[in-house]
């Protein structure tokens, strides 16, 4: 995670640019700066790293709780 420093007029501009820089993340990504960020505060980030994943939400999910599909 790259650390920049910006300065703005108002607090609109800069949330707005903070929503706009948040937009171009994939969740991956959001989820690697958010594990970073809590690293020091929190130990159990490394087993959170092993288990977390992300899933495509163009795809469709498909549940068969009792197997029947086969």
């Amino acid at each position: 995670m790259e650390k920049i420093i910006r300065s703005f007029d108002t607090h609109e501009e800069a949330d707005r640019a903070s929503r706009e820089d948040d937009a171009k993340l994939t969740t991956s990504q959001r989820l690697a700066h958010f594990l970073q960020m809590m690293a020091p505060a929190y130990e159990s980030t490394a087993r959170l790293q092993r288990v977390y994943r992300t899933r495509n939400l163009d795809e469709p999910e498909v549940r068969d709780p009792w197997r029947l599909g086969g």
